[in-house]
């Protein structure tokens, strides 16, 4: 760099390929409340299902704008994580979130960042279309064998 350049000049910009899939990475956080408290200050001129479907479509934007980005590593949608926090006290008391779940969880973990870093690389060498067209053929064979599984503890 020279005296006097700007370190955000164009010039100095790398044309590089992209960063490895463990260099430091920009992620989109978008908070979401659940759809019965969305946009509650207006309720006086919207009704309860007006409010819903405005929610859907500003999520929908912000998802489908953060989903266009080429900068984005990944996005985080918070309602879920609240959603996971929340459910710790019942599965317990339910008996369902024992020792062995957690540690069945805490040995899985690995798998799970290995799995999202080899998301992030797929997601860097594929096309938009070829990405969705391979969730969805994926989300179909997972769904088939779902619905399979469910007929056979039904007709057992």
């Amino acid at each position: 760099m020279q005296p006097g350049q700007s370190a955000n000049d164009a010039s100095t910009r790398s044309t590089a390929l992209p960063p490895a899939i463990w260099a430091p990475a920009i992620w989109a956080i978008v908070p979401l409340k659940g759809l019965e408290r969305a946009k509650q200050r207006l309720a006086s001129v919207l009704s309860a299902e007006e409010r819903r479907s405005l929610m859907l479509a500003m999520a929908r934007d912000v998802l489908t704008a953060l989903a266009r980005s080429t900068r984005l590593a990944g996005t985080l949608i918070v309602y879920f994580a609240i959603i996971n926090v929340v459910k710790i006290a019942p599965l317990t008391a339910l008996g369902l979130f024992t020792p062995d779940v957690l540690w069945t969880s805490l040995l899985l973990t690995p798998v799970a960042i290995a799995a999202t870093l080899f998301g992030v690389w797929i997601v860097r060498r594929m096309s938009t279309e070829a990405f969705f067209r391979l969730t969805y053929w994926l989300l179909f064979a997972v769904g088939l064998k779902l619905a399979y599984d469910g007929l056979r503890g039904l007709l057992a």
